[in-house]
C-alpha cells in the first residue's frame, strides 16, 4: 500500500478519535453540568437543614460532602469575595454550584489536551512501549491508589473525626495581689463556637457538658459563636443558656458576630441573662459578679473585637483601683500588644485564630490570622505587658478541617504571685 494511503488513513483515524474525545467530552461535561445543578440545590437545602432539629446531623453530614465537591468554585468564590464579610451564605453556595460546572468543564477541557497531545506525540516501538508502558502503569496505578486512599483517610479524619474530638488545656497563672479569698478560682474559656453549616449544635452541646464537668467558678465566652448565617444567632446564643457556672458566666464579641449581627447576638445574651463585657467590666468576688467595685475583688473586663468593633481598654478599666488584679476578655489576640505601659493588665483571654486549625508536623499552623504570626497561635503565651492566653476554638472557620489543632476547652486556675505568699 503507498505512502499515501497510509498517510490518508492515518489522518481518517486521528480524526476519528478526535470526534469520539470530543463527543465524550462534552457528555462528560454535560452530565457533569446536571450533577452541579443538582448539588446547587443540595447545597442551599442542605445548609437550610443542618441549623434545623432532628435533621441537623444529616444536614451538617450532607453540607460538608457537597462543600468539598464545589470546593474548586468555593475558592474563586473567597477570592473575588475577599475582604467583605460573608453575609449570604445561601447566595455563595448557589454561586458555588453555578459556578462547578464551568469550572469542572474547565478542567475536562485541559485533561482531554493534554491526552490529545499524548495521541499526536512521536510513538514508540511496539516493544519499548509494552515494556516501559507497563512499567509504569502498574507504577502510576499502585502509588495513584495508595495517595487516594492516603488523602481520603485523612481528609476524611481531618473533616469528619478530628474537629469533634476535645482536648482540656490546663494552665495555673499568678496574679500579684489577689485576694485570698479568691486564690485558686477556676475560670473556664470556651471561645470560636461557630454554630453554624460547619458545626452542629450537638458539638457546641457536648463542650458545654465537658466545661460543666470542670465545676468553673466563671466562664469566659471569647466570641464568634456564629458562622456565616443570621439564621445561628438564637440557637447558637441560647445553648449557653445550659452552662452552670458557681459565680456566674461573661462574655465579648467576635468579629464574626459583627459580621452577621451584632446588635441581635446581644440581645441574644440578655435572653439567657448573660453579661456581655465589650468595653465594660464586672468586679468578682467569692459571692458573686457584681457591677460595683469592692475592695477585696478581681476586676474581670473586656474590650470591643479588634477587626469589627471599637476598643476602649480606658473605659473599661474607668475608676478601677491600681491595687486591684484585672483579667481582659479580647477576642482578638494582637489587642495584647497594643496594651500600654500605664494601663495594668493582668492576664488576657482570647481566642480568634483557631491554633492556626492546620498544623504540619515540623512546619506549625500554616495560617495565623494575627499580625504576629505564630506568636499568638494558641496557647498560654507572653505578650509585651501580660500572660495572654489564646483558645484554640471550639468550632470550625473557613474550611471545615481540623488537622493537628483538636478543639479545645481552657481551663485556668488562678493563684497568687510569689511575692504575695509570705
Amino acid at each position: 500500500m503507498s505512502q499515501v494511503g497510509l498517510g490518508a488513513r492515518a489522518q481518517l483515524a486521528l480524526a476519528h478519535r478526535g470526534r469520539r474525545t470530543h463527543n465524550g467530552w462534552v457528555r462528560r461535561a454535560t452530565k457533569v453540568s446536571i450533577a452541579m445543578a443538582a448539588l446547587t440545590l443540595a447545597l442551599a437545602t442542605t445548609e437550610y437543614l443542618a441549623l434545623r432539629g432532628p435533621l441537623e446531623t444529616l444536614g451538617h453530614l450532607s453540607y460538608r460532602v457537597a462543600y468539598w465537591l464545589t470546593f474548586p468554585a468555593q475558592l474563586l468564590i473567597a477570592r473575588l469575595h475577599a475582604g467583605a464579610p460573608p453575609h449570604g451564605p445561601i447566595l455563595r453556595s448557589v454561586a458555588a454550584g453555578m459556578l462547578s460546572p464551568l469550572v469542572y468543564t474547565l478542567l475536562w477541557s485541559w485533561i482531554e489536551k493534554r491526552r490529545q497531545r499524548r495521541d499526536l506525540a512521536p510513538r514508540k516501538t511496539a516493544e519499548e512501549a509494552a515494556v516501559e508502558g507497563g512499567s509504569r502503569r502498574r507504577f502510576m496505578s499502585i502509588a495513584s491508589r495508595s495517595a487516594g486512599v492516603a488523602i481520603l483517610g485523612v481528609g476524611g479524619y481531618a473533616s469528619l473525626g478530628a474537629p469533634f474530638r476535645f482536648v482540656v488545656r490546663r494552665y495555673k497563672v499568678s496574679i500579684a495581689n489577689l485576694p485570698p479569698a479568691l486564690r485558686g478560682l477556676r475560670l473556664v474559656q470556651l471561645s470560636d463556637t461557630h454554630y453554624g453549616p460547619f458545626v452542629p449544635l450537638s458539638h457546641i452541646e457536648r463542650a458545654i457538658t465537658e466545661a460543666n464537668r470542670l465545676s468553673p467558678d466563671v466562664v469566659l465566652l471569647t466570641g464568634d459563636y456564629v458562622h456565616s448565617t443570621k439564621a445561628a444567632i438564637a440557637p447558637g446564643v441560647g445553648v449557653f443558656s445550659q452552662l452552670r457556672a458557681k459565680l456566674g458566666v461573661v462574655a465579648v464579641l467576635g468579629n464574626h458576630d459583627h459580621w452577621e449581627d451584632a446588635p441581635a447576638t446581644r440581645h441574644a445574651f440578655a435572653a439567657i441573662g448573660v453579661p456581655m463585657l465589650d468595653n465594660d467590666r464586672l468586679f468578682c468576688t467569692r459571692s458573686g459578679l457584681t457591677p460595683s467595685s469592692q475592695g477585696n475583688a478581681l476586676c474581670i473586663a473586656g474590650v470591643g473585637d479588634l477587626w469589627t468593633d471599637r476598643v476602649d481598654l480606658d473605659g473599661a478599666l474607668r475608676g478601677v483601683s491600681p491595687e486591684m488584679p484585672r483579667i481582659v476578655l479580647s477576642h482578638n489576640p494582637d489587642f495584647a500588644s497594643r496594651i500600654a505601659d500605664d494601663q495594668r493588665v493582668d492576664v488576657v483571654f482570647s481566642g480568634h485564630t483557631h491554633g492556626g486549625q492546620i498544623a504540619l508536623p515540623g512546619v506549625g499552623p500554616l495560617v495565623v490570622p494575627s499580625r504576629y504570626g505564630q506568636k499568638y497561635a494558641g496557647g498560654l503565651c507572653q505578650g509585651p505587658r501580660c500572660a495572654v492566653v489564646v483558645s484554640r476554638g471550639v468550632g470550625m472557620s473557613v474550611l471545615p478541617l481540623r488537622v493537628n489543632v483538636p478543639p479545645e476547652i481552657v481551663l485556668v486556675e488562678l493563684v497568687a504571685s510569689p511575692r504575695d505568699i509570705i
